[in-house]
């Protein structure tokens, strides 16, 4: 691992920083208070504050819960001169210490700087104090709960001299700057993911986790940047003890914490049969565990990264012991079954046997989870010829959820081939997954499993959970439909299943809704697919939608606003949801990178767009759950060919082949990037005719959001004769970017310059400037004909005002293409208000070459002053 970074832990606090520094210099100011929990740099913070002055004396002081009960032993290094019976008069104590502060810091002014302010002894809080209230220093406190500082400092807070500022997490954009100036390179956002999650924004817990995870082996450079290797992401007793107050605790609150960590949760009666209330109260005030003050209040890890380390630190021997202490208190079977992951990984952590039933319920909920690691570990305890059927096909799920493939086919395989082969809703349920692993295999025969499903479903002997059987089937078979682009059929069957019945549970619904969100974008219903999406977002957080559905939901929602070109409305709709970018259950992962990366390539943002898909390639090299890899390397091969650098495009053109391992939609985006490729590199023309061909196909499927991206691409690569088709599917489709698609058709159709600049509006407000860059040049050349002077210029400053770069000097329409290299010369010279005697000596020709030059420029530009000439010309192209 690299050596860490120095400046890491001011990322994120710029005018955290500039506020405190001016709050400290403020005129009548007693200073400023720091307040934030254990880890978020407070201590960090202060000491680049106190580094970045100049003129001033600093007397760092610092409390601690040992010394708390002792008078003036946190400034016992300025009283070590004072004589003992001094101490006993306060007034004495104050007048020593200001004239050991006036001795000291030789005129210049006093910043007395105390760290756990809350843990300073009261003798030297008032001390302190009366020393800011004389006027003899400022105090710069850094506090976990200012509540818990010294009523003194409360007092300046209220009476506004001192300045509070909250030292809050990182969020996670500044948690992704802060893992990379640590490690030095880009990382994936698998690795940001679970780094944020874990951390929960504390920089002290991010810079632990990391070098815990390198440690473990769990974090790997990979090329240019870092990524997650597989594995369950638990680090221990580093991490426990980086970001909380646990080092504090006596062995009795440890064990609180212990317990409360094993157990997911502890009812709060419970909490107070086994412990003492003090150590109960001195745990909550260290915020190591919180209490849900509910109908059913309990204790609970103040984060779940918390609980996993503290869980995993406990030692075998003491989690059996804990097992046991807790397993003696009345209702701890029901605190077991609300939280049965915890309860299966506590026993295999004890080494105590894991019944099957308790293992089947820790893997099921796990995977609903998305801890597919977590998963596989328990159901591994119950591997073998004697494993229920049930908890081996959680097994074949973890290792589906995990891209890990093979293993899931070969798990699969050795559950049939045993003497007892399952049967009923086992076999049922075997035949789905089943049908999941060819297709990411890339091997057929999943829609002839999914048809042997059905028929054993609807056979003479229905099974007992056939209703909810028939839900998975259907889910089934609508993610069959989508792998292969059959969306047609969704949009059409999937609408009736939502309409039959009103008490659809919420799992099932968010999983249909997600399935038809997607149906609808890609056919002709955009706008529908956005008002189901917005709905469906607004229903993600409520109870009994598992967080792989919700990461599921989340996908499909940001994909239906990209292709509708709202791609930002619906990054503000998530987030106004409660499900921002970085957020747990953002769908951020691989994913949410190819699908960004390759929409910034698209726009010709080659920088952003290398920045998330190179470490999602090396991230997707490692596993690939959803057969991304393919897209990633086209976008990568696009942002490439784009700047001419051949070597790299070249390396990565071989992987972008997508075959039957990966779904429709990436082997459809893969190919669309592969003509682009070519229409850089290779023939214009023939890219344009296979762009045209390839969104014809989709317009005879139905598939009219990707017939219009190759259509609209084929055109503005110059053919023409994908203009009817494009003013066709354009207009039978909804949304922003049909309607840009519908404006551009017209407009290059009809000769129309008024509708191509309406184009290159809309495509400007949808973020897309190559798309709108075109549209403004498409205008100019249409406009560069007209005879009315007034309508040219006008329309030359709209398009300006839209996209300035479009009326650069190479830019096409402006009628300046038609000049020669001489007229241009002129040209730029007369817009940058040289006289024609002074253009004549500059190029060492006649005054009436010149005049020649300009008649043609005048003639050619339609325009007859040298202002209507300047209006043509950017500024920054006359110098």
């Amino acid at each position: 691992m690299t050596p860490l970074l120095p400046g890491s832990f001011f990322i994120g606090r710029t005018e955290l920083l500039a506020g405190i520094n001016t709050a400290l210099r403020r005129q009548g100011s007693s200073g400023a208070v720091l307040v934030g929990g254990t880890g978020v740099g407070k201590t960090a913070l202060l000491q680049q504050v106190l580094q970045s002055g100049s003129g001033v004396h600093i007397v760092n002081v610092r409390g601690s819960a040992a010394s708390r009960r002792i008078p003036y032993r946190a400034l016992s290094f300025l009283l070590s001169e004072v004589e003992r019976e001094v101490l006993g008069n306060p007034v004495m104590v104050l007048q020593a210490l200001s004239a050991a502060l006036r001795r000291h810091a030789r005129g210049e002014s006093v910043i007395i700087a105390v760290d756990n302010a809350e843990q300073l002894d009261a003798a030297s809080s008032g001390v302190i104090s009366q020393l800011v209230q004389n006027g003899d220093a400022r105090v710069l406190l850094a506090v976990k709960d200012f509540a818990l500082a010294d009523a003194a400092f409360m007092a300046m807070w209220c009476d506004g001299s001192l300045q509070r500022f909250d030292v809050p997490p990182l969020t996670f954009d500044e948690s992704t700057r802060f893992v990379e100036a640590e490690l030095g390179a880009p990382a994936s956002q698998e690795c940001l993911q679970a780094l944020w999650e874990f951390s929960a924004g504390n920089p002290r817990v991010l810079r632990t986790a990391l070098r815990g995870m390198a440690r473990r082996n769990l974090l790997a450079r990979s090329n240019a940047s870092w990524v997650l290797l597989p594995g369950r992401l638990v680090l221990g007793e580093e991490l426990a003890e980086a970001g909380s107050a646990l080092p504090e605790l006596s062995r009795e609150q440890r064990r609180i914490v212990r317990l409360t960590a094993l157990a997911g949760h502890l009812p709060w009666p419970m909490a107070l049969q086994r412990f003492s209330p003090e150590d109960l109260d001195t745990v909550q005030e260290a915020r190591v565990i919180s209490v849900d003050h509910g109908p059913a209040p309990a204790a609970r890890c103040t984060a779940p990264a918390l609980a996993d380390a503290v869980a995993e630190s406990v030692p075998a021997e003491e989690a059996g012991a804990l097992y046991a202490d807790f397993a003696s208190l009345p209702g701890f079977e029901a605190v077991l079954e609300a939280e049965p992951t915890r309860h299966a990984l506590w026993l295999l952590h004890a080494g105590i046997p894991l019944p099957p039933e308790v293992a089947l319920a820790g893997a099921r909920s796990a995977n609903r989870a998305g801890d597919f690691a977590a998963a596989a570990e328990i159901a591994a305890s119950g591997k073998g010829r004697s494993a229920p059927a049930a908890l081996v096909l959680e097994s074949v799920i973890a290792d589906l959820g995990q891209g890990d493939f093979e293993q899931a086919a070969s798990t699969a395989a050795a559950l049939t081939g045993r003497p007892e082969s399952p049967a009923g809703a086992d076999l049922f349920r075997l035949r789905l997954l089943q049908a999941r692993i060819l297709r990411h295999l890339g091997q057929p025969g999943s829609a002839a499993l999914l048809d042997r499903a059905d028929d054993e479903l609807t056979g003479e002997q229905p099974l007992p959970e056939a209703a909810e059987l028939r839900k998975e089937a259907l889910l089934a078979r609508a993610e069959q439909a989508s792998w292969d682009g059959r969306f047609l059929r969704n949009a059409a069957e999937l609408p009736a299943v939502l309409a039959s019945d009103d008490g659809l549970d919420a799992e099932f619904r968010a999983r249909v809704e997600g399935w038809l969100c997607e149906a609808w974008a890609m056919t002709a219903r955009q706008l529908e697919a956005m008002e189901l999406a917005a709905d469906l977002a607004r229903r993600l957080g409520g109870p009994g939608i598992s967080r792989t559905t919700r990461t599921f939901a989340v996908q499909q929602i940001g994909e239906v606003y990209r292709l509708a070109g709202s791609g930002a409305e619906g990054e503000r709709m998530l987030a106004a949801a409660g499900l921002p970018r970085g957020g747990p259950e953002a769908g951020r992962g691989s994913w949410g990178a190819v699908a960004e990366g390759v929409a910034e390539a698209l726009q010709g943002r080659v920088g952003p767009a290398l920045e998330l898909l190179a470490p999602a390639l090396n991230q997707l090299r490692v596993r690939d759950p959803q057969g991304l890899l393919p897209l990633a390397a086209a976008g990568i091969t696009y942002c490439h060919a784009q700047e001419r650098n051949l070597e790299q495009a070249i390396a990565h053109l071989p992987v972008t082949e997508a075959g039957p391992a990966s779904p429709w939609k990436v082997r459809r985006a893969s190919r669309h990037i592969q003509l682009l490729v070519s229409s850089l590199l290779e023939v214009k023309a023939e890219a344009a005719r296979g762009l045209h061909a390839l969104g014809e196909v989709d317009r005879r499927a139905g598939t009219g959001a990707w017939a219009l991206l190759s259509l609209s691409r084929a055109v503005r690569l110059g053919d023409r004769t994908a203009l009817d088709p494009l003013t066709a599917v354009s207009a039978s489709l909804q949304g922003a970017f049909a309607r840009t698609c519908e404006l551009y058709a017209k407009g290059l159709g009809n000769g129309d310059a008024e509708l191509l600049v309406q184009a290159a509006e809309l495509a400007s407000a949808q973020g897309d400037r190559r798309f709108a860059s075109d549209a403004a040049q498409a205008a100019l050349r249409s406009a560069a004909g007209t005879r009315e002077k007034n309508t040219l210029r006008q329309l030359q400053r709209r398009v300006r005002e839209i996209l300035p770069e479009a009326a650069a000097w190479s830019s096409a329409g402006s009628g300046l293409e038609r000049l020669t290299a001489r007229e241009r010369e002129v040209t730029r010279l007369a817009a940058a208000g040289a006289s024609n005697k002074a253009i004549a000596a500059q190029m060492f020709v006649s005054v009436r070459t010149v005049e020649g030059h300009l008649y043609q420029v005048y003639s050619k530009l339609n325009v007859s002053t040298r202002s209507e000439l300047g209006e043509l010309i950017p500024t920054e192209t006359r110098s």
